[in-house]
């Protein structure tokens, strides 16, 4: 069995239903295999990845920047050297960086909302306003 990052251990097959476990990789995209109705289900099937076009290597690459807090300009650019073998439009990166936030956020919203934090929370207000607010300085 293929052991991957992003692939989930298990998913509904989309013809029949039936809870699918094995899973094969077929150029570089990962597919669960149904014995039962002998269809393949594409791993992101029914999830906000679903109407994705890129490869999942790239998509890999797009997350793990995504969480290393890089910037869609740096990834892109990281994307677009000569030894990587993707090639990619600034667009596509940023729509992949929106969707990764939307799907986190989503996450917080439905799991974390009742967390209660202790002590002192910095906040990064770059994260929250697109300009930053100063207060005008006073004069004496």
């Amino acid at each position: 069995m293929i052991k991957s990052h992003l692939v989930p251990a298990s998913i509904n097959c989309k013809y029949c239903n039936k809870l699918l476990l094995q899973i094969m990789k077929i150029a570089d995209h990962y597919n669960f295999y149904c014995d039962n109705c002998k269809q393949f289900t594409k791993w992101y099937y029914q999830t906000r990845l679903e109407k994705m076009q890129m490869t999942y290597s790239f998509v890999e690459k797009l997350i793990i920047m995504f969480l290393d807090n890089k910037t869609a300009k740096d990834a892109y650019d990281f994307l677009n050297y000569e030894f990587c073998q993707e090639k990619s439009n600034i667009n596509t990166v940023r729509r992949y960086f929106t969707l990764f936030c939307n799907i986190t956020l989503s996450y917080y919203q439905n799991h974390l909302d009742s967390t209660i934090l202790e002590g002192n929370i910095e906040i990064d207000e770059s994260h929250l306003f697109k300009e930053k607010k100063t207060c005008p300085s006073e004069t004496i």
